[in-house]
């Protein structure tokens, strides 16, 4: 009962945002059957010569039963200045493995998303594919997978796009228990029939645990779009730091 009570103090103080969809990092929990997961929340205000509120909150669930396994992930990241809207963006991302051989996972996926720095009123994703597990040890995994998506996205321009994309990645994760977890993942999504339309996804993150369901974590995310909206930028980066509470 007292872990559960620090548990939530410390999810009201700060956690960490991640922002992009990373499943690695739930990989190397080492779940063998049952439920994990981490949430978080942070928020930040700024009084007198700044006006600023900045405010998040992050859900990451696994849940296995013998060959298949579910993720679901949730994000949001709001910022303020004044009666300004500077950051408004949040996703939701459910995905489902199932291991056919030791090697080999059949994966399907579904994501609704919106950020209003991209002009992005909504993005909506649906795919599947396959992954192969060229390395497993038990101080983690070298994976690479290929799952065609489509993709729908609303600007905020009013404009409707739909695309037709292969999006594959390559993936690492090292961890040990009660010490620390590494993963790195890259996704390289060209459109089908386009492969100049690109974009380029990395997260790369390090949790240093601090107790048994504590961590500190570093991420750093880079996204490169090749035919961005009218007005924004190819790339984004992003480093951040945080606590994370885990079950």
């Amino acid at each position: 009962m007292m872990k559960k009570l620090l548990a939530i103090c410390v999810l009201l103080v700060a956690t960490s945002l991640q922002a992009q969809v990373n499943t690695e990092k739930m990989r190397v929990l080492g779940l063998d059957s049952g439920l994990a997961g981490s949430v978080g929340a942070t928020v930040s205000l700024e009084r007198g010569n700044s006006d600023v509120t900045e405010a998040g909150a992050t859900a990451d669930f696994a849940y296995k039963v013998r060959r298949s396994a579910l993720f679901w992930f949730n994000q949001g990241s709001w910022l303020y200045e004044g009666d300004k809207d500077l950051v408004n963006k949040g996703f939701s991302h459910l995905r489902y493995n199932l291991q056919l051989q030791p090697r080999w996972v059949f994966e399907a996926f579904g994501q609704a998303q919106y950020d209003r720095s991209q002009d992005l009123s909504h993005r909506y994703l649906i795919g599947a594919g396959l992954r192969f597990i060229p390395v497993q040890r038990t101080w983690g995994l070298v994976a690479v997978g290929v799952t065609p998506m489509f993709e729908f996205e609303r600007l905020t321009t009013d404009e409707n796009l739909e695309t037709v994309r292969v999006s594959s990645y390559v993936s690492v994760a090292a961890s040990r228990k009660g010490r620390y977890a590494i993963t790195s993942t890259t996704y390289v999504q060209p459109s089908a029939d386009r492969l100049g339309n690109i974009r380029v996804l990395n997260e790369t993150e390090l949790a240093l645990s601090i107790t048994s369901f504590l961590e500190l974590t570093t991420t750093v995310n880079y996204r490169y779009d090749a035919e961005p909206p009218v007005d924004v930028k190819e790339y984004d980066l992003s480093l951040k730091q945080g606590l994370r509470v885990k079950f």
